[in-house]
This record gives structure tokens, sequence and C-alpha cells, in this order.
């Protein structure tokens, strides 16, 4: 790549920070008395992270090195849902943001067709202090963009669970056996 030739994701981020800037400036004098607001401001936000998964992994001796892309996530993907919301009132604020999502695939391994099935859950909640707000740029007056800094506190837990199925057997009519046997068919982690 040139030197002269931006990247996309360096364009993006130049575009989304310019946008910010331009959008904060229009906001004039009133958008920094919300900034901290005596009266109760709730806030609900849906939002979508793009994720893949890159690592390796051993279990019991054996190495694997899982490698998953966004695309083949969305791909796999039953269900998902990403929120957080926001009550504040004056410089105090509390927040809970939640994660779910719900993914399943059917593949043939050795011969034998498997349905492999995952959920995640993460949740996080707690509390915070707003400091500021600052003038961004003290030449542009009262009117121009401010900044304030939000110190958090809180608890975050997750919670996944996977199961892997042999589809053959159910098919031929019987109950479908889980693979691995007891204590292998889920996996259960939290924090």
């Amino acid at each position: 790549m040139s030197p002269t030739r931006k990247s996309p994701r360096a364009r993006a981020a130049t575009l989304t920070l310019a946008a910010g800037l331009y959008g904060a400036g229009l906001a004039g004098p009133e958008a920094a008395e919300q900034l901290v607001s005596e009266e109760w401001q709730f806030q609900l936000t849906p939002y979508l992270w793009a994720l893949a998964l890159d690592g390796d992994v051993t279990v019991k001796g054996v190495k694997s090195s899982p490698s998953v892309s966004f695309r083949e996530i969305v791909d796999n993907l039953d269900y998902a849902l990403m929120v957080e919301g926001e009550a504040r009132k004056g410089r105090i604020g509390l927040y809970a943001n939640a994660i779910y999502a719900d993914l399943s695939d059917t593949d043939k391994v050795s011969g034998v067709r498997i349905r492999a099935d995952a959920q995640t859950v993460w949740a996080g909640a707690g509390a915070f202090y707003r400091l500021g707000p600052w003038e961004l740029l003290p030449k542009a007056g009262p009117s121009g963009p401010k900044v304030v800094v939000d110190p958090y506190a809180g608890r975050s837990c997750h919670r996944s669970e996977r199961q892997a199925q042999d589809q053959e057997r159910r098919t031929a009519g019987r109950s479908g056996q889980e693979l691995g046997g007891p204590g292998h068919r889920r996996q259960s982690f939290g924090s």
C-alpha cells in the first residue's frame, strides 16, 4: 500500500471522528447543559459488534487452532441481542449491558452428521460518576465542543453453553445420542 493512500479502516475512523466532532460543534451550549442535568435521563442503545474468533486451544493434550470469520458467525447465527441501558441524574449514573447469542451448525464429521449448538450470555452492570464537561476547543467559546469522562465500577458475568448431537441416530428414530458422554455434553463458564 502506498504511504499516501489510507486503508479503508483508517478512512472510516477518520470520517467517524470528523462526524462526531462536527456534531458536537453543532450541539451548542444547550447540549453542554444536558451533559450534567439534574433531571433524570434514560438511554437505551442497541448495538452490533462484528466479531471473529482466532486462537489456539489445547484440551487433554490435543492442540487445535480454531478460526471463525465474522461471515461464518453470521451464517450460523440463530438469534442475537446486544443492548446497553443507562440512567443518570446529575453526575451519578447506573448502567447495564447485555449480550446474547444463539448459534447452530450441522456438519458431517467422519461420516456422521453432527449438529452443534452454542448459547452465550454476557451481562454487566455498575455505576459511574461524570467528570466534566470540559471545553474541547477553548478558543471556540461556550458553543464549542465539550468532553466528559465517566469513570465506572461494576460487575460482569459470562455463561457459555455448547452441545453436540449425533443427527444420524435422531433421524433413524432414536432419541438422539449426545456426543462425549456425561460431563462432556455441556460446558458452562462463569465469572
